[in-house]
């Protein structure tokens, strides 16, 4: 974990209740909050491998998720959370177009990825590759019609 000293601002008192009720959540994330005033909550540590990630969004919509759930039980809201939080944090920090990568990094990730149980979509449901002919690819460069 790194430690942190960003503030959550613009929260109002009855977010910072929600959220009060929940932090057990979070902190299965690896995200440790506190109140640090009113309206206010500060977090104090996240995960090393989600240096990138902006919590203080991820709080707001974690928020706005307890807000989308009332009326279901506890359980089910932790479950719901939790999974959300999961997807969240995985794709927020997950590598994206235009990143830097070595050889090495691009041959671990592939390795990482064959080892996967659905190595087939993201946590969203989008594809993590496509199979393409030799056909297909020869068209795109204008070798077949």
């Amino acid at each position: 974990y790194k430690a942190l000293l960003a503030v959550c601002n613009e929260l109002t008192q009855d977010d910072i209740a929600l959220i009060a009720d929940h932090v057990d959540l979070l902190a299965a994330h690896g995200v440790a909050i506190e109140q640090f005033g009113p309206t206010q909550l500060r977090i104090t540590s996240t995960p090393v491998h989600a240096k990138d990630i902006a919590f203080y969004e991820l709080i707001r919509e974690m928020i706005g998720w307890i807000k989308e759930f009332q009326g279901i039980t506890t359980e089910q809201l932790h479950e719901q959370i939790h999974e959300k939080l999961h997807a969240q944090m995985a794709c927020k920090a997950a590598i994206k177009a235009g990143d830097i990568l070595s050889n090495e990094k691009m041959h671990a990730l592939l390795d990482e990825l064959y080892a996967c149980e659905n190595r087939f979509i993201c946590a969203h449901g989008r594809p993590t590759g496509w199979l393409l002919s030799t056909h297909e690819i020869e068209k795109k460069f204008k070798r077949v019609s």
